[in-house]
């Protein structure tokens, strides 16, 4: 059901509520309030044949200005009951029984009337006579006339509502049609913006403030969206670029070694020489597939409790064959007592960036190491090096990808500058702060100060 159909629903269903309960209050008050007039009238009238009524010497009755009470029927019963004057009530008197108050008869005749009786004292000629009784009046009218305004009344009640029903309806569909302008214009808006022109953005000049909000929500995905395919537009224009060296380097060893016969050493030299370039080309593409994981790591994390003793022994079976062939000392220093709660695989490649970072910039003869200590309820790792260091000015850039800071390209080590775009991109996930200072003596130390554990 759309928007507009269920707004046309929902207000002609207000309406009919509406229509319907006040119709229902006044046909419930109408006859409370008719009767209650008519038997006031009725009272009025009671006084008034009251007032014109006087008893002569012989008993007779008689009236004073007999053509005023033409409309109301009435009867006047003497102290024995019998009929002393009246007129219009010979079907209806005889079963009025309920005197002092008003009552609804059916006549004899088939019609409803409204009936009142009650005690009269009239104008008597011999005032001081005290034998004389007081006489009983009944008046009344026809209540045809209440009937005919009821029906009436329920007519132009279902009339009413009708009516109501149907100019609530159209109302709302003015309305529906007016209000989802801006709506409408949203949607074509939105709808218009391709991939191609993402960079668009949606006006929200002249929109409600709850569809301002709704537009600028959307220009915010919009921006993230356009700031993500930037990055795969860098990213794609980076990657091209860093693996056309080691690609034309495969192709100029390859293309050298055929031009003419060689030993068996030479080819062997030049097969080692194109493994070396192929490692150096699989663990970039590696990087690079892991930078598409980075934006899914927080939702992909599988956290357990890691033993940080154990991890590193992992880490000093790895990176120690490595170091021992570059000429270095590796000192790992992870304590049993300490654990953390993080994702084994991801914590581990965390710490191979890190450690290989420092193996391939430090100089034959140095050392680099990983240890651990508590600080409260934090773990912090550290990873260290004395190589050159790194300066102050591109600490915050080494963290931007593809970027090679002066040390990595004078070095003449092959690399990618991806490494420290995953590790930072592990540690924020695992809400871990990662920084790299000055290690006193000479060097650089990578911190890592984990969270309390929560699994």
């Amino acid at each position: 059901m759309s928007l507009r159909l269920r707004l046309v629903v929902l207000v002609g269903t207000l309406v009919l509520l509406l229509l319907g309960g006040l119709g229902f209050y006044l046909m419930s008050s109408l006859e409370p309030w008719a009767r209650e007039a008519l038997d006031h009238e009725l009272d009025l009238q009671a006084e008034a044949i009251e007032d014109h009524l006087e008893v002569k010497r012989s008993g007779q009755l008689e009236q004073e200005d007999d053509d005023h009470f033409d409309h109301v029927g009435f009867v006047i019963l003497d102290a024995r009951g019998e009929v002393a004057m009246g007129r219009g009530l010979d079907r209806v008197w005889p079963l009025f029984t309920e005197w002092g108050r008003p009552q609804t008869l059916e006549g004899t005749d088939g019609r409803s009337w409204r009936v009142y009786g009650r005690l009269i004292h009239p104008e008597h000629e011999e005032r001081l006579d005290p034998s004389r009784r007081p006489l009983r009046l009944i008046v009344g009218t026809p209540a045809r006339p209440f009937d005919q305004v009821s029906s009436r009344f329920q007519l132009g009640l279902a009339v009413s509502l009708m009516l109501g029903l149907f100019l609530g309806g159209a109302g709302a569909a003015v309305i529906a049609q007016v209000s989802s302008a801006p709506i409408r214009r949203l949607s074509v808006e939105v709808g218009g913006i391709e991939v191609t022109s993402i960079e668009r953005r949606i006006h929200t000049s002249g929109l409600d403030p709850e569809l301002a909000q709704l537009a600028g929500s959307v220009n915010g995905l919009l921006e993230r969206l356009d700031g993500a395919f930037q990055q795969q537009r860098a990213l794609i224009s980076h990657a091209s670029h860093a693996l056309r060296t080691p690609v034309a380097s495969l192709l100029t060893i390859s293309e050298v070694n055929l031009r003419r016969e060689r030993s068996t050493d030479e080819y062997r030299r030049a097969l080692v020489e194109i493994g070396q370039v192929a490692k150096d080309a699989n663990q970039m593409v590696e990087q690079i597939l892991a930078l598409g994981r980075i934006d899914r790591l927080q939702a992909g994390l599988q956290k357990s409790a890691v033993p940080l003793a154990e991890l590193g022994e992992e880490m000093g079976r790895l990176f120690g064959p490595r170091a021992l062939e570059a000429g270095l000392e590796l000192q790992v220093d992870l304590p049993r007592t300490l654990a953390l709660a993080a994702d084994p695989t991801r914590l581990r490649e965390l710490l191979e960036v890190l450690l290989d970072n420092a193996l391939r910039y430090t100089p034959r003869g140095g050392q680099l190491g990983l240890d651990a200590s508590s600080e409260g309820r934090q773990v912090v790792l550290r990873v260290w090096d004395t190589g050159p260091g790194i300066a102050a000015e591109e600490r915050e850039r080494v963290f931007e990808r593809f970027y090679r800071g002066a040390v990595g390209k004078e070095s003449g080590q092959p690399g990618s500058g991806l490494g420290l775009s995953i590790a930072r991109a592990i540690a924020l996930a695992h809400g871990a702060e990662l920084l790299i200072q000055d290690r006193p003596g000479g060097g650089t130390q990578v911190i890592l100060k984990f969270p309390p554990p929560s699994l």
